[in-house]
């Protein structure tokens, strides 16, 4: 049972979910990448990854802990978290880069199952946004965000 959660942690692990511009002249229409299967959405569209179970020896669990809904709007970047287990708080950290300078716009802690952060980005410019964070019983680790990075041109 322990090498099939194993495995099964590699397979999510090597799940990668990029989110980028079509191009230049359809800055508004992005593009969303699991594995092989791509997706085109876009501003305001939402895209929603999966949670991760955390066990007692601070592994990953592959399972339906719950969802984060991500998503950018006006300069502005979401983000919505809902829990199919028990838990009593959450904290991460939003990340911005921009790529086109190779200068970090910020980390922000967060402490909240929903919010925003504001993004102040220059026209033309290319961004990375990354939301990384744990979900928490009673100060023990529950569940964990998936990998994900979106990116979008101002």
């Amino acid at each position: 049972m322990k090498k099939i959660a194993i495995i099964l942690s590699v397979i999510m692990m090597s799940i990668t979910i990029l989110i980028c511009p079509v191009s230049a002249n359809e800055k508004d229409v992005y593009r969303i990448t699991v594995d092989d299967y791509v997706i085109e959405f876009n501003e305001g569209e939402k895209v929603t990854i999966p949670m991760e179970y955390i066990n007692k020896q601070r592994t990953t669990i592959v399972g339906d802990a719950g969802t984060v809904t991500i998503w950018g709007s006006g300069g502005t970047f979401y983000w919505d978290i809902q829990m199919n287990c028990l838990v009593t708080s959450f904290q991460g950290v939003v990340s911005i880069m921009d790529i086109t300078s190779g200068l970090s716009n910020g980390a922000n802690m967060i402490m909240s199952f929903s919010g925003s952060v504001n993004i102040y980005a220059l026209s033309g410019h290319t961004y990375a946004g990354t939301l990384d964070g744990t979900a928490y019983f009673m100060g023990m680790a529950i569940a964990k965000t998936a990998f994900a990075r979106t990116t979008w041109r101002a």
